[in-house]
C-alpha cells in the first residue's frame, strides 16, 4: 500500500512537470556494464540540492546520466551561463532535448550531449551533479578527468553527488573535499543521502 507521504510527493511531482511543461517519469535500465538504471529524484529535493551549492549567472552546469532531463529542467530555470545534460541512452537523450524544448520560463540554454561520460570535456564545468549514475570504475575516471581539467585554472567546481554510493572513491583525490552531506528526510522528497564536494587548493 502506497503511504500518504509518497502519495503526495506524487502529486507534487505532477504539479512540478505541468507547471514546468516536461515529462520525465519513468525507469529505465541498461544492458552495459557499469551503468546503474535511471531514476529520478524528487523536484523539491532537487531544487534544495541545487540551491545548496548556490549557482551564479558564471556557472556551467553539468548532469551526468541526465536521463529525461528532470534536474536540467529545474537547473535551467536559475540564472547560469548553460546547463548541459550528458547521457549515454539515445532515447532518453530525444527526451530530454524533447523537454529542453518544451520548458517554461526557462532562463539559462539547455545542451544536451548524448555520449559517455568518460568521453566529456570537464574544461567549463563548474557545477556538477550526479545521481549515482555508474560504478567505482567509471566514477574514478570521471573524477580523474574533472580534477585534471581544474588543474592550472581559477575556477572552483561544486559537486553533487547523490545516493553516493561510492562517496569513498573521492577521498581518493586531494583536490576534492565534502562540505556537507545530507541524510534521507533531512529534506522534503530526499530519500537518499546527498554528499557535496569541492575543489580545494593544496
Amino acid at each position: 500500500m502506497v503511504s500518504l507521504a509518497r502519495q503526495l510527493q506524487r502529486l507534487q511531482n505532477y504539479y512540478w512537470e505541468a507547471r514546468l511543461g516536461v515529462t520525465t517519469r519513468g525507469f529505465v535500465t541498461f544492458d552495459e556494464a557499469d551503468q546503474y538504471p535511471y531514476s529520478m529524484t524528487s523536484y523539491p529535493a532537487i531544487v534544495s540540492v541545487l540551491r545548496r551549492v548556490q549557482p551564479t549567472p558564471n556557472d556551467v552546469f553539468v548532469d551526468l546520466g541526465c536521463g529525461m532531463g528532470r534536474v536540467l529542467a529545474c537547473a535551467a530555470r536559475m540564472p547560469m551561463h548553460e546547463v548541459v545534460g550528458v547521457e549515454m541512452s539515445e532515447a532518453l537523450c530525444a527526451i530530454a532535448q524533447r523537454n529542453a524544448r518544451k520548458l517554461r520560463k526557462g532562463k539559462t540554454p539547455i545542451r544536451i550531449i548524448c555520449g559517455k561520460a568518460q568521453a566529456f570535456d570537464f574544461s567549463h564545468t563548474t557545477i556538477l551533479y550526479m545521481y549515482n549514475p555508474f560504478g567505482r570504475e567509471t566514477l574514478q575516471q570521471v573524477l580523474r578527468d574533472l580534477v585534471s581539467s581544474w588543474k592550472g585554472t581559477a575556477r572552483v567546481i561544486r559537486i553533487c553527488y547523490v545516493n553516493p554510493v561510492h562517496e569513498d572513491v573521492f577521498a581518493q583525490f586531494d583536490q576534492l573535499e565534502r562540505f556537507d552531506r545530507w541524510e534521507p528526510g533531512s529534506r522534503w522528497g530526499l530519500e537518499h543521502p546527498v554528499s557535496f564536494w569541492s575543489t580545494v587548493r593544496g
